[in-house]
C-alpha cells in the first residue's frame, strides 16, 4: 500500500460535484475544480499541466489524489479537471490518474464528447456534433454522432501520430516507439491477452519501462514513455464492428500506462499509436480499418482520418478512433482536510 500525505490544512471542508463515465469499460471521472484553484488565464494547457505537475503541493495535485486514491477512487482510476476554453475550443482539460497528469487520453475525449452534448456545452442535434477540446498534447476533437436524440457513437480525432523508432532492443525482445499525444512502446504480447494474465503483463510492462527510460529519461522532447502496448493478431470474423469495412485488421491489446495501471478499454491514444505503427509496417493505409479489442472484450474501430506531417522517417497520420461512452454516476464528494486519511491511499499492483 502506498499512502499520500499533505501538510495543507488551510481550507474549510467543501462539497465537489463529479460525473463518472466509462468508455469501453475504462473509468473517466469529470470534475470542474473550484475556481480558486485556477489562474485568471491559462496560456496553454501544456504549460498549465507542467506547472501543476511540477508542484507536488499544488492544490489541483492534492485534489487529484483526493479524487483518485481510496476511499474515493482506486489504483486504476482515471479522470480530468475541466479548464476554461481557449479561443476556438469549447473547453480545456487536465487528464489525471493515480501517478500524475497525462498528456493525452482518447477514451476520456470520447467520454467528454458525450458529456458536452449531454450538458448542452455543444447544443445537440441529429447527426454530427463537433466538440473541440484543448489537451496537453494539443487540440483534439470529439465527433459525436446522434440518432433519434441519443448518442450513437463518438469519434476521437487524435493529434498527428507517427512512429519514432522501430525494432528497439529491450529485455531480449524488440519494441516500436510511437507517438500519439503520448509515447507508447508497442510489441506482440508475450502472453495471451486475457484477464487471467494481467498481473504478469503489468510486471513485464514495468520492466520494459524501467529498461527503456532509466532515471525518467525523456523519450521524445518533453514526453516520457507513458505506456506499453501488448497486442496479438486475431483472425477476421463477422463481428458487427467489422461488417461493411472490407478486410479489417483485427487485434486484441492491453495497454499498461503510468506505473502499472491497466486500461480496460482498447486505449484511445494507444489505438492511434497502433494505427501509426501499422501504417509504418504497410498493414494500414487510407481506407483501412483496425478493429481493436480490449482485454475485457470491448472494441474501438480506428481509421486514418488524413495524412499528417511526421518529424521522423516514418509516415504520419491523424487517426480517428470510434467508441462509445456511458454515464455511470453523478456524485458529490466531501473534501475535508481533517479526514484522517486525507488526501487518500492506494493499494497498487506491485507484481
Amino acid at each position: 500500500m502506498t499512502t499520500s500525505s499533505s501538510s495543507s490544512k488551510s481550507f474549510e471542508p467543501y462539497w465537489l460535484q463529479a460525473e463518472d463515465w466509462h468508455t469501453a469499460g475504462e473509468p473517466f471521472r469529470i470534475v470542474r475544480p473550484p475556481a480558486s484553484m485556477l489562474p485568471e488565464s491559462i496560456p496553454s494547457v501544456a504549460d498549465f499541466r507542467h506547472q501543476v505537475a511540477s508542484q507536488g503541493n499544488h492544490p489541483l495535485n492534492t485534489l487529484r489524489k483526493t479524487l483518485c486514491l481510496e476511499p474515493r477512487g482506486h489504483a486504476d482510476m482515471y479522470g480530468c479537471f475541466l479548464l476554461p476554453a481557449n479561443e476556438g475550443a469549447h473547453f480545456g482539460v487536465l487528464f489525471w490518474h493515480k501517478d500524475g497528469f497525462s498528456t493525452a487520453c482518447g477514451h476520456g475525449t470520447i467520454a467528454l464528447g458525450s458529456w458536452a452534448v449531454h450538458h448542452h456545452i455543444v447544443e445537440p442535434k441529429e447527426g454530427l456534433n463537433e466538440v473541440i477540446i484543448d489537451v496537453p498534447s494539443g487540440r483534439v476533437k470529439a465527433d459525436v454522432h446522434m440518432k433519434d436524440g441519443k448518442v450513437e457513437y463518438t469519434d476521437f480525432v487524435s493529434v498527428p501520430s507517427y512512429v519514432l523508432k522501430r525494432d528497439v532492443s529491450v529485455l531480449d525482445t524488440k519494441v516500436d516507439l510511437a507517438f500519439a499525444g503520448a509515447v507508447y512502446a508497442t510489441m506482440p504480447s508475450p502472453l495471451v491477452v486475457r484477464p487471467e494474465n494481467h498481473e504478469a503483463l503489468i510486471s513485464f510492462a514495468r520492466q520494459i519501462k524501467a529498461s527503456l527510460a532509466p532515471n525518467d529519461m525523456r523519450i521524445y522532447g518533453d514526453y516520457d514513455l507513458y505506456g506499453v502496448i501488448f497486442y496479438e493478431d486475431l483472425p477476421p470474423n463477422s463481428r458487427a464492428e467489422a461488417k461493411g469495412v472490407g478486410d479489417a485488421v483485427r487485434q486484441r491489446n492491453v495497454t499498461i500506462f503510468a506505473d502499472g495501471e491497466l486500461d480496460r478499454s482498447p486505449c484511445g491514444s494507444g489505438t492511434a499509436a497502433r494505427v501509426a505503427s501499422l501504417l509504418a509496417e504497410g498493414k494500414m493505409k487510407e481506407g483501412s480499418v483496425l478493429i481493436h479489442e480490449s482485454i475485457v472484450g470491448t472494441t474501438f474501430r480506428a481509421t486514418i482520418d488524413k495524412p499528417a506531417e511526421s518529424p521522423t522517417d516514418f509516415p504520419g497520420c491523424v487517426a480517428r478512433v470510434r467508441g462509445r461512452a456511458n454515464l455511470v454516476a453523478k456524485s458529490e464528494f466531501y473534501i475535508d482536510p481533517e479526514d484522517p486519511v486525507y488526501p487518500g491511499f492506494c493499494f497498487s499492483n506491485d507484481a
